[in-house]
């Protein structure tokens, strides 16, 4: 079949709209530039150079998702975002037409290159329709869609997304983002001050040591506030901007306040447990900040009265493992902006009303969000993983309407933005996670050697060796978004096996004979648990679709697998087949993680509710009511840092000198150190079916500065 031989990146007219695939942007008029995703982009290409051609769904999940494991609802999302970016009615449709049970058809003229694009309705007729067919694969767009998308790079814990159908404009072209720090080492957490013209931030020179700095817009040199050892950050401007509100976590612990000229710190309130974020209210009265109630626990909301010193829980949840974060005030003082995430469910901004801490109606915002800011008092500023990689984004909150904020970097996160005077700064993270082996000479016994497996300039963690150790399976952001790939067992040969887009993947798994992998993701909310054949194809949700799940492991006749979901009585561990069907309640237990022995006989598992390492007898498929702990030292937070295996349990050993992996034996229940581990990821341990091999995902690298704009 002859088709269209132009270069996918070449920019079109398509009826009133000028369409540059490059840049995943479309141009209406002079002033109004609406950005694409690049898959949505992709698709919309495609269509354009087959237009008046009937192209059939299968020919286009195959083109613009190659290979790989895409839910069939993928192409459906696009097509509906093209629709509403193009506002092309489907009933009545003068873009994009629908032919029921076969594909779509693009019939709005399209010109390539600089000339205008013909006034008359298109001339295409069903009577003269081309099929364009699954074997025609002459054209391919996967390395326009690569090479369009952004490295991403997630954190321990990272968050689950899907892709937001809120069509993205911005009205006129933005101020493009400069460097407003350029040092060597990490600075982080900066915030700009209330006239915009200073901005402060926690900045390691070398060592682990964070100090506290102030930096004026029109200086290089910054003004060093802290010289404590140890960290000293996420520091908030008072509203007149003469003090700084920041976190000490030496010496006496918590939040302290320091004259932003600089002067002698003060403790305002003591915090033995650490921090995540803070903000100060415009009336100076209050600081909200989100930090654990207990050492291990999730960060909560917490609003510290200045006057009386004293603090209180704030816009409280009965949820044991609901974590927050990034709480900001309006400028108006009126509400509060945060994050709140649920475990694996996407993590979300939410609005909560400052008088009485009750949560106020909000949806819409980019999700997943992993910080956020006001820019005026129904405009917020998040950054979101919505398009596959940390981007910012604007939206009202009023009238929802969603704009992308073209930044520079490659995880931009942490807006912060002058009210006054719409500058914003950000931070732009590096992170380079790369997967590392122990050998061993048996099930608990010594290290023959320590190296690296698998090495990219990318993220790549979270491997395991199949059980006849051929093949290895692992998560890698090398495509542009979190994927599943496979290789070699010595990590040769990569090849992805899933295409999501952007939502959360990880926690792959073998299945006992090695034919199937299970696996996490989110492709459309609530985290579900995945099951495929190694080939790759085609992924089947196993978990309920409405339920939000984490996954554990497989049974060991590899005919179901397990996972931990919430219901009215709590968090406890499920059982369904591979094949679909309904869950199976397992436990009586607040289970978080869990894995069965191979002879089925004994549960291990870690709670919701108690740290430590668990076990109970499972007859019948079933946990019995008595439990008893094994490792008492793995926190709630620590769920995912051990492994089953046949003979003994590895685990992370989290002390003052350093991270080990220990080895319990099931048999002599005697508990020995194994190795030490260098700048581990989590969650990343897996071990080998013979016990030889232990691997582990390694930080390698890690930078970030600070980038100065304005937002309109």
């Amino acid at each position: 079949m002859e088709l269209t031989r132009l270069p996918f990146d070449q920019p079109f007219r398509l009826h009133n709209w000028v369409v540059h695939p490059l840049a995943n942007t479309i141009t209406k008029g002079k002033g109004e530039i609406t950005s694409v995703e690049p898959r949505v982009m992709a698709v919309l290409t495609y269509l354009a150079h087959h237009s008046g051609q009937v192209v059939l769904r299968e020919t286009l999940l195959d083109a613009v998702w190659e290979g790989v494991v895409v839910n069939e609802d993928a192409l459906t999302r696009a097509i509906s975002e093209l629709r509403k970016l193009l506002g092309d009615d489907p009933r009545r449709p003068a873009v994009i037409e629908t032919i029921r049970g076969r594909g779509y058809r693009l019939i709005a003229p399209v010109v390539f290159g600089d000339a205008e694009p013909p006034l008359a309705e298109s001339s295409h007729t069903p009577d003269a329709v081309r099929m364009v067919a699954p074997s025609a694969r002459a054209l391919r767009l996967g390395w326009l869609v690569g090479g369009a998308l952004v490295v991403v790079v997630l954190l321990a814990g990272a968050a689950i997304a899907f892709r937001d159908p809120v069509p993205t404009v911005v009205q006129a072209p933005p101020e493009a983002a400069t460097p407003f720090t350029t040092y060597p080492g990490r600075e982080i957490d900066p915030v700009v001050s209330p006239e915009g013209a200073r901005v402060a931030f926690a900045w390691n020179e070398d060592g682990d040591d964070f100090n506290l700095y102030v930096k004026q817009t029109s200086r290089e040199k910054p003004l060093q506030l802290t010289q404590t050892p140890g960290f000293e950050g996420a520091p908030a401007w008072s509203p007149d901007g003469s003090e700084i509100a920041f976190f000490q976590g030496s010496g006496e612990a918590g939040i302290y306040s320091i004259p932003s000229m600089g002067g002698p710190a003060r403790l305002l309130h003591p915090l033995p447990y650490g921090i995540e974020s803070m903000d100060w209210s415009p009336d100076g009265e209050t600081i909200v900040f989100a930090a654990p109630i207990e050492s291990g626990g999730p960060n909560r909301m917490q609003r510290l009265d200045l006057r009386s010193g004293k603090a209180q829980l704030f816009v409280s949840t009965d949820e044991p493992m609901a974590f927050d974060r990034s709480p900001r005030f309006s400028p108006d003082g009126q509400r509060i902006a945060f994050v709140r995430g649920i475990l694996g469910n996407t993590r979300r901004a939410y609005l909560a009303d400052v008088a009485t801490g009750e949560l106020v109606s909000y949806a819409g915002a980019p999700a997943p969000a992993r910080d956020l800011d006001w820019k005026d008092d129904r405009t917020l500023v998040l950054a979101s993983y919505r398009s596959g990689t940390f981007d910012l984004w604007k939206h009202d909150i009023e009238n929802g309407e969603v704009a992308w904020l073209p930044s520079r970097g490659e995880w931009t996160h942490a807006p912060s933005v002058a009210a006054l005077t719409g500058t914003m700064v950000y931070q732009d993270l590096y992170f380079e996670k790369d997967i590392w082996r122990i050998r061993l000479d048996g099930p608990g016994g010594n290290v023959l050697g320590t190296e690296p497996l698998v090495v990219s300039t990318w993220l790549d963690c979270e491997a395991q060796l199949s059980p006849g150790q051929d093949r290895l399976v692992f998560v890698s952001s090398r495509s542009g978004t979190m994927e599943l790939w496979v290789s070699e067992a010595d990590g040769s040969e990569p090849a992805q096996l899933t295409d999501f887009g952007g939502p959360f993947v990880g926690y792959p798994r073998w299945s006992p004979d090695g034919t199937q992998i299970a696996f996490s993701s989110a492709p459309d909310g609530p985290a579900g648990v995945f099951v495929m054949a190694d080939n790759g194809r085609r992924a089947l949700q196993v978990s309920p679709t409405d339920w939000n799940t984490r996954f554990s492991g497989w049974t060991p006749d590899g005919e179901g697998v397990y996972f931990s979901a919430q219901g009215e009585a709590g968090w406890a561990l499920w059982r369904v087949s591979t094949d679909g069907g309904q869950p199976v309640k397992v436990s009586q237990h607040q289970v978080l993680n869990a894995a069965v022995t191979p002879d089925g006989s004994t549960l291990y598992f870690t709670r919701v509710d108690v740290p430590g390492l668990w076990r109970s007898a499972f007859v019948g498929g079933q946990t019995g009511e008595g439990a008893e702990v094994v490792l008492p030292d793995i926190p709630i937070s620590g769920a995912y840092d051990w492994v089953l295996s046949e003979r003994g349990i590895y685990a992370l050993s989290r002390r003052a000198e350093g991270t080990f992996v220990i080895y319990y034996d099931l048999e002599s229940e005697g508990i020995q150190t194994i190795s030490e581990v260098i700048r581990i990821a989590n969650p990343s341990l897996s071990v080998s079916a013979d016990g030889s091999t232990l691997l582990y995902a390694r930080v390698e690298g890690s930078r970030s500065d600070i980038f100065r704009t304005q937002v309109r």
